[in-house]
Parts: structure tokens; C-alpha cells; sequence
């Protein structure tokens, strides 16, 4: 059933069943007015974007602040639950499982056609099929603690490109994107050049490429004065460089930063996985019976947010969406990359399969990856009506439904007029019997 304010005390952190006790202390009513003064200046953005009914407009002050506390705190509750709803339908979504298998075969064809280069260049002295097995494990290859490793086994990678779930085809891509792909073959226009004539479904659009890279929103060069990575968009820009708001954690590995995830908890995740996930400790045969824990490292546990930070704050005055690391570099750098492979038909896929990849494992929130998209043509701001009409129907009633059986409705709903007038009706009989 979902929530209703019959039973929600006003001034709870949670929503929760409220039975007040002969020995406790009510709230004073000198308390309720500083609790609606700090929502008013905290939330004052997310306010400014709500549609008051007109029934709630006639109310004194006090009660329209308390009325929209009451809606904050479902809404924050339904928006919590939104993210990881979100990210399971993702994760199964066939736009966005498509959108990764697409980026993750291009990059995968990109890899095969440069190891012809080199091998047409210096023939190594060991076979061709070879020196192929080496670079795909030396470009794809990756470690057990990041979520949807399937470690350095070429034949492993090779499973993941044919048949791999959506988790592990954007780990692969993750691998190569920020490091070998832009400075081995993007930053360089020969190399495309003689690449290109050995892709066939598709080419390096290496004319957009330099367009970009002419107007400074292409390759530029990182802190390092020689590496070449893709221009970030201007939310992260700011959070990382202007604001240090992205705080690394210790680089020390620490066993207790590791995920407590289970192998059950992941969805769909695949053999591959768990056997890298766990390090080979198990038998196959073990790893459903056991229900071994993953040794998988997230993002939150890699980097902190300054919650000095403007994305931060202004977070914060949306109602407090979730937070995780700040703005995704990730998110902003697969779909920059996908414009030059392309797939510019398909960013809102694969803002998607972001989110079923990074969400369900904590590498970043929801908002966090929305927020990327911003410069891509995928509009998001943050408010209410952005939980009401996600990408379509059909997904958006799919979140709805997991939302539903939590007991809640679609966030947007708890600023709805219906929910305020719940709220209003709820006022009085509170005033009445606890006020001083």
C-alpha cells in the first residue's frame, strides 16, 4: 500500500509509525517553527519548484512549512528507493544492454585493428593470434576489487565482448577509455588513419575529433603535461579541479573498504564475476551454496565528496538527493567517446547503462550520473518531475512498480496536491493535543 501521513510523526528523520507514549515529550511548538524555518532556508530551491494547492496557500506560515516537511520526508524516502530501482531496471533494460554491447564491440574491433597495425609495423617473432591474447588482456584486463572485473584472462574478456552481461561489458570499456584508447589511437591521427580501413561496420569519426579538439571540447592535455584524455563537461570540471569537492581516500588497500555484497545480491551477475569477484577461492559449485561475499572495491570507497562543494550544496537544496563521489567523469566520458564511434543516436541508452553498471554497486548515485548528461541533449535538473517521466513509459512504470512494492509512491507524487492536502488534514489534531 502506499505511504500515507495517518501515521508519520512530523518531526521524524524517517518515516515511521508514530503512537505517542504517556511518558514521552512532545515536540513544542516553539521547536516546530525552528524545524519549518531551517527546512525553509535549507530547501529553498526545491520550493521555489513546487506548486502549492491553493488550500495550502490559505495557511499560516507555520503550518505551510510544516506541510512541506511531511512531503519532504516521503519524498526523500520514495527518491532513496528511486535510485536503487532505478539502477535494477537498468541493468536488465535492452536499450541499454544494447548501447554496451555496441560501445563495448567497437572498442573491442578498434583493439584488434591497432594489433594489426603493430603487427604489420614490427612483426613480433611470437604468432599473430598470439601477440592478440597480450594486448587484449594488457588493454582490457583489470583488477578483482572493481566491480565487474573479469580479470586479465584473455579468453574471459573475449566471453564478456561475445556474450557478457551489461556490469562487465562497461567495466571493459571503463579500462581502456581514459588511458590506452585516447593516447594510443584517438591522439593520434595516423594511427586512425590506418586503423579506419580496418573497421568495417563503422569508423573513428576523426573529422568531429579534431573539430572538437580545435574548439577545446575534444582532447586536451592532462595534469601530467603528456597524457591526453577527453575534455570533462564543465559540472565536473568544476566539482574536481576548481572546488577539489573529489576527495581520494587512502590508496592503501584496506580490507574493510571492500563491499559486503554477497554473491546473491548483484543481479545477473555471471561466473566470470564471482570467480573474480572472490578471488578463486570457491569451486563453481560453492559460490551459490556458500554465498561467499564479493572482494569488490566501489567508487564511494575509492573517493569522498567535500560537502563544501557547490554540486554538494546545491544537492542538498533539491531535497537532499543521494550523494555518493559528485559528478561522473565516467558517465561524461562514455558518452563524449560514443559521439566518435558513432553512437550519438544512443545516449540516452547509454545514460542508462551507466546507471545499471555504476548504481547498484555504489560507484555513484543516480543524480550524480543524470547530471552528465546535462550537455549531451538529456535535460535534468534534479526536481520532482524528473522521477515522473524518465526516459519512457514503459521504464519509468517499471521503477514505479519496485517503488510500489516498498509500500511508496513515484517521488514526484509527495509534492503532489493530493499528498499536501493529507498533510493539511494532519496538522490540526497534532496542534491541538501537543501544543504548549
Amino acid at each position: 500500500m502506499a505511504e500515507t501521513l495517518n501515521n508519520i510523526h512530523p518531526n521524524s528523520d524517517s518515516l515511521v509509525s508514530f503512537e505517542p507514549q504517556q511518558d514521552s515529550s512532545p515536540p513544542s511548538k516553539t521547536d516546530q517553527k525552528i524545524a519549518g524555518f531551517l527546512a525553509s532556508n535549507k530547501f529553498n530551491y526545491l520550493k521555489g519548484h513546487i506548486v502549492f494547492d491553493d488550500s495550502i496557500k490559505a495557511l499560516s506560515e507555520d503550518d505551510k512549512e510544516r506541510v512541506f516537511e511531511l512531503c519532504l520526508q516521503s519524498y526523500q524516502k520514495s527518491i532513496a528507493e528511486y535510485d536503487r530501482a532505478a539502477g535494477q531496471v537498468a541493468f536488465t533494460h535492452l536499450g541499454a544492454n544494447n548501447f554496451a554491447n555496441e560501445l563495448c564491440k567497437r572498442i573491442y574491433h578498434i583493439v584488434i585493428a591497432y594489433n594489426e597495425v603493430q603487427e604489420e609495423k614490427d612483426r613480433s617473432v611470437y604468432p599473430k593470434e598470439f601477440m592478440e591474447k597480450i594486448r587484449i588482456t594488457q588493454l582490457f584486463g583489470n583488477s578483482s576489487i572493481n566491480p565487474g572485473s573479469v580479470g586479465m584472462n584473455a579468453l574471459s574478456i573475449k566471453s564478456v565482448v561475445d556474450s557478457g552481461n551489461l556490469r562487465e561489458r562497461m567495466t571493459l570499456v571503463y579500462q581502456t577509455i581514459f588511458s590506452f584508447l585516447m593516447n594510443k589511437i584517438m591522439a593520434d591521427s595516423e594511427m586512425i588513419d590506418k586503423i579506419n580501413p580496418k573497421l568495417s561496420c563503422f569508423k573513428i569519426d576523426k573529422k568531429t575529433l579534431k573539430l572538437d579538439t580545435i574548439n577545446n571540447n575534444g582532447l586536451v592535455t592532462s595534469s601530467d603535461g603528456i597524457r591526453k584524455k577527453l575534455k570533462q563537461i564543465s559540472a565536473v570540471e568544476k566539482f574536481r579541479h576548481e572546488e577539489k569537492g573529489r576527495i581520494s581516500k587512502s590508496p592503501s588497500f584496506k580490507p574493510d573498504r571492500l563491499t559486503r555484497f554477497k554473491v546473491s545480491e548483484i543481479p545477473g551477475i555471471s561466473i566470470r564475476e564471482k570467480r573474480t569477484g572472490t578471488e578463486y577461492r570457491f569451486k563453481d559449485d560453492e559460490l551459490d551454496a556458500l554465498d561467499p561475499s564479493l572482494r569488490w572495491m566501489p567508487g564511494k570507497e575509492w573517493y569522498e565528496l567535500s560537502t563544501d562543494s557547490s554540486f554538494a550544496k546545491e544537492a542538498e537544496s533539491l531535497g537532499g538527493l543521494p550523494l555518493l563521489t559528485g559528478p561522473s567523469g565516467t558517465t561524461d566520458g562514455v558518452l563524449h567517446l560514443s559521439k566518435y564511434l558513432g553512437l550519438s543516436h544512443l545516449l540516452k541508452e547509454g545514460i542508462l547503462a551507466c546507471i545499471g553498471w555504476m548504481v547498484p554497486v555504489e560507484d555513484h548515485s543516480l543524480h550524480e550520473i543524470r547530471v552528465s548528461g546535462n550537455e549531451y541533449g538529456l535535460p535534468y535538473e534534479g526536481l520532482p518531475k524528473d522521477f515522473s517521466d524518465f526516459y519512457c513509459a514503459e521504464f519509468q512504470a517499471e521503477i514505479n512498480q519496485k517503488l510500489e512494492k516498498k509500500g511508496l509512491k513515484n517521488p514526484s507524487y509527495y509534492f503532489s496536491s493530493e499528498f499536501q492536502k493529507q498533510a493539511a488534514q494532519f496538522l490540526n489534531p497534532f496542534d491541538k493535543k501537543y501544543s504548549n
